[in-house]
């Protein structure tokens, strides 16, 4: 009974869960390595599953990474003073309330979905629910090790896509990891190896699922074999038959989430580059009706819109829009954007990202020159103020630690090279001014003339920028310059 009332109220009850990706749930690539999230990026090499996902998922890094969030629970937002063996992405993503799984509606969306099949599948999905009550202690008590199989598994179809959207890595060609479909044997072992816990299968992250010329099969194993809801977000932007999508609704697929940034194509192809609206529109239509002569429920159909600039005042028209073609839901958020593309940001507050107003750390940069014999000398005079943290920010390092970053960028925003470093003498409270000053040297620098500007933000040293960072999101200050070609005494 206990164990009953704490599956049914955890979001109520849990005190301690640490992180949803770590404790709950696997990523895996198109080949079938694992990596430790499906919502940062990790620059390591992904972990080889030679012998089983699950020894994979406890190896010393994953333990290690696991420990490194726990102890960062105990002082939340304080920066860890050395290095660790642990992910790249889990140092940068400090274990804050915004980062810890405690979404109610997707927590009991898996209990809706298992306890919707149990009269069809009582056995398998008493395992679930058993399989999800560990995993519900190990993540309230902050275990290294996870004795249980993940309940949720994000598993890239494919890495290779049919458009090019501005900030996906696969659309500009700076995917770091070989391309290709994840084969069916592959993903027939995965799901032999942990289908039985898994409550909640994405079969999509970089690429456009799709093209994946077996997906139906792999749906069709999932949802019918071991009884894992499965969801795939898709451009739709392709040339679809009659009896593909037929398939598609009778493989079981539970939500298909279609990402569209507009209805009117000028507009749409400004960020989805190369796709194509109306081939979306006329998808949408036919899967509609398709489901309907089926007598289907399934698939859920979400249209998702990102909100830029461009669209931000055109949501109640899109929405009525798509409404009307016979989707189930609309949903918008708001888009990640590079510095590149910082003239797409949407004016309203809180459809520019986490925080409603991102902060700057830098406060105040000026770059004076001064001629000299032996050529120019830039200084630069900058204020920083520490509102990242409630806690004390210690001072930088030699080996590491938090320092002020410098980048090259052109006119464009576009970032050329990782400049210098100017290092915070002491340690920082909460609001707490310094000025400082560093003298830089340009000489040797490629593509001089393409400068434009100082990108200036703190960056934790081997760690991240804090930028980047999803729990800070600091806005870096863009510093007009000017470079002086040659010094008047030569």
């Amino acid at each position: 009974m206990h164990n009953l009332i704490k599956l049914l109220f955890y979001p109520y009850l849990k005190k301690n869960f640490f992180c949803e990706h770590l404790w709950f749930r696997v990523s895996l690539h198109q080949d079938g390595r694992l990596e430790p999230c499906s919502c940062a990026i990790s620059e390591m090499e992904p972990q080889s599953n030679d012998s089983s996902i699950i020894s994979t998922w406890n190896n010393s890094l994953y333990q290690n990474t696991r420990q490194y969030l726990v102890n960062g629970m105990k002082n939340p937002g304080k920066v860890p003073s050395k290095d660790s063996d642990v992910f790249d992405c889990c140092a940068s993503c400090p274990v804050a309330e915004s980062q810890r799984f405690q979404n109610k509606d997707d927590y009991y969306s898996f209990l809706k979905n298992i306890f919707r099949r149990f009269k069809r599948r009582p056995g398998q999905m008493i395992r679930k629910l058993i399989n999800l009550n560990k995993l519900l202690n190990f993540g309230d008590k902050g275990a290294l090790l996870i004795n249980a199989k993940p309940a949720i598994a994000n598993i890239d179809a494919t890495n290779l896509c049919n458009i090019r959207c501005l900030e996906c890595s696969v659309g500009s060609d700076e995917h770091p990891h070989p391309r290709g479909f994840m084969s069916y044997s592959v993903y027939e072992k995965i799901l032999k190896d942990i289908g039985h816990g898994l409550c909640y299968a994405e079969l999509f992250r970089y690429g456009e699922p799709l093209l994946n010329p077996e997906i139906l099969k792999m749906i069709r194993l999932a949802e019918k074999k071991y009884g894992i809801m499965t969801a795939i977000s898709t451009n739709f932007s392709m040339q679809l038959s009659d009896n593909f999508l037929g398939e598609l609704v009778e493989s079981g697929l539970s939500e298909l989430v279609v990402a569209a940034d507009d209805v009117n194509q000028e507009l749409y192809e400004i960020y989805r580059v190369n796709g194509n609206i109306n081939t979306v529109i006329d998808n949408v239509k036919r899967l509609v009706k398709i489901r309907k002569e089926k007598n289907s429920h399934h698939p859920h159909i979400r249209w998702q819109t990102l909100i830029f600039s461009f669209n931000e005042n055109r949501k109640k028209k899109i929405e009525r829009f798509v409404m009307e073609l016979g989707v189930d839901n609309f949903s918008y958020r708001s888009a990640y954007l590079s510095p590149k593309n910082y003239d797409l940001r949407p004016i309203e507050a809180d459809l520019r990202g986490h925080h409603k107003n991102k902060k700057s750390q830098i406060q105040k940069a000026e770059l004076s020159h001064k001629e000299t014999k032996s050529g120019v000398d830039y200084i630069l005079t900058l204020e920083v103020i520490q509102n990242a943290f409630t806690e004390e920010m210690p001072a930088s390092s030699e080996s590491g630690g938090i320092r002020v970053g410098i980048k090259l960028v052109d006119a464009d925003k576009k970032e050329l090279a990782d400049f210098d470093r100017i290092f915070l003498k002491k340690a920082m409270q909460p609001n707490e001014v310094v000025k400082l000053t560093k003298k830089l040297h340009f000489d040797g620098i490629k593509e001089i003339d393409r400068i434009a500007y100082l990108k200036i933000d703190l960056v934790y040293e081997n760690r991240f920028w804090f930028e980047q960072n999803l729990e800070i999101q600091s806005q870096p200050y863009f510093l007009n310059i000017e470079l002086k070609k040659e010094s008047a005494f030569s």
